[in-house]
């Protein structure tokens, strides 16, 4: 799909299997290459060691050769070797941490000298985490990570953080922008963007579209590329621009429809082709954005409300962020971009998703090539789930199991049969036996008769023996009715 509908050409892959069989991974960036993607972003998982920091109530992150942080650093650099990733290239790299620019926008001043962000922890520390990743990386062939020393590194900014309704949150986000330029020798805030050639870090900002059609994406896209013009120094400061949009929209108040899916098979596809439109126009001005990225995926629900990337947050409270989750589409963790565009981070995505019997299924949500042109037939592709080889063997114990129980059950049952058969059968017998014996002995009855001729005057008893009547007086009953 990303290959032949959306005609992309790179992957931004996070998070990055440092681990597993390497056969595995060849075979996934050999058919990334046959669909047509040949070029890779790896993402290193920065935020955890944020996290650890947090956790542990460290000011300075841990990077003595032996940590866990230069340690995990330096099996992401040995991942993204050449002979690892075949015909795909690397033509960036980056991490899954971005600053919260929504708690600290309103602490920067008129200039690099006038701020408040030395007092903020949050800032310090992950600057104190990318100077690290910085060393390793400046080290080129003898560094932790050389085959990192020759592609940019791509720095995280959530620009749908901006609090717009800050004053002058545009000034601020401009000097904010142009004093982390700025190395700590020439007064800036970070050694992020020294110009190192070709292989200078750029900037990968990130938008969240609402459904509101007059969200300005091409304006707060020109108005930060200006910016950047405005400060540039040495090869001038560059950035990649990352965009999601909803799949998803709030319902009724019904819960059964509190969220509907926005597939577009009836409708133009507008939504997805014009931000892409208003980054070329935006690029093709001021020459300094070297990539669109489309903001997709199926399986990350719990991002909750913080968007695609981490934000370096005051405690793991908020870094964690309560919304969102693997199991259920939560619509209760909705905020605001812009100044009244309603996002749920959690439901970004351009591909549908469904399940049907034993498969999984994905299909466009769009009738158009978005890099390129040309329509694309919206046709379904699925796949089988393949079960894991536990709940395999669970489910064959079980199997098992109930075979057995129903076994010993049907044999417990013919038993019982067989013995209620033979019971019946010697009732059966012996009733016959008692009957038969019964009707052996003849029943006698007797009936006295005084007839009115002379000749034959006097009382007479006539007597009779049945075996067919079962007692005297039926017998007598019958001589009764008889004579």
């Amino acid at each position: 799909i990303i290959g032949d509908y959306v005609a992309a050409n790179t992957l931004s892959l996070r998070p990055w299997p440092t681990d597993g069989p390497r056969d595995q991974h060849a075979k996934f960036f050999q058919e990334m290459n046959n669909a047509g993607v040949c070029q890779v972003i790896p993402s290193f998982h920065l935020s955890k060691f944020y996290a650890d920091m947090l956790l542990e109530g460290l000011s300075q992150p841990r990077t003595d050769p032996s940590s866990a942080f230069a340690v995990d650093f330096q099996r992401f650099g040995a991942s993204v070797n050449a002979d690892l990733l075949g015909d795909v290239s690397m033509v960036a790299w980056t991490v899954d941490l971005s600053l919260d620019l929504y708690e600290l926008l309103p602490l920067v001043g008129g200039d690099c000298t006038i701020t408040k962000l030395s007092e903020a922890e949050s800032f310090q520390r992950y600057m104190k985490l990318l100077d690290a990743v910085q060393r390793w990386v400046a080290g080129g062939a003898s560094g932790v990570a050389p085959a990192l020393a020759s592609v940019p590194f791509l720095v995280p900014l959530d620009i749908s953080r901006v609090p717009w309704t800050e004053p002058q949150a545009q000034k601020k986000l401009n000097i904010f922008l142009k004093c982390m330029s700025k190395s700590y020798m020439d007064g800036g805030w970070s050694s992020i963007f020294e110009d190192r050639g070709v292989a200078r870090a750029r900037w990968l900002f990130s938008f969240a579209e609402p459904l509101q059609a007059s969200y300005p994406f091409g304006n707060q896209l020109a108005n930060i590329s200006e910016a950047m013009l405005e400060h540039q120094s040495g090869s001038g400061d560059r950035a990649v621009v990352m965009l999601g949009t909803q799949a998803l929209k709030t319902g009724g108040k019904n819960p059964i429809n509190s969220v509907n899916l926005m597939e577009d098979y009836d409708i133009t596809t507008t939504r997805y082709i014009n931000p892409y439109v208003a980054y070329q126009k935006v690029e093709e001005k001021a020459k300094n954005l070297d990539g669109f990225i489309y903001d997709e995926w199926m399986d990350d629900w719990d991002r909750g409300t913080r968007g695609p990337f981490f934000l370096a947050a005051k405690d793991l409270i908020e870094m964690k962020d309560r919304c969102g989750s693997r199991f259920a589409h939560d619509d209760t963790c909705s905020r605001v971009v812009g100044s009244s565009g309603q996002i749920y981070p959690e439901y970004f995505g351009l591909v549908g998703a469904s399940s049907q019997l034993m498969q999984h299924c994905v299909i466009p949500r769009f009738g158009y090539i978005l890099f390129g042109t040309g329509g694309v037939r919206t046709s379904k592709k699925c796949a089988y789930m393949a079960p894991s080889s536990p709940w395999l063997f669970a489910s064959a114990a079980m199997l098992v199991v109930v075979a057995v129980l129903q076994v010993a059950r049907l044999l417990m049952k013919w038993c019982c049969q067989d013995k209620a058969r033979a019971d019946r059968k010697q009732d059966r017998a012996s009733a016959s036996s008692s009957t038969s014996q019964e009707q052996t002995t003849p029943s006698l009855g007797y009936i006295t008769v005084v007839p009115t001729l002379k000749a034959l005057q006097g009382e007479h008893t006539i007597e009779l023996q049945s075996t067919q009547l079962k007692s005297g007086m039926e017998c007598g009953w019958w001589l009764c009715q008889h004579t």
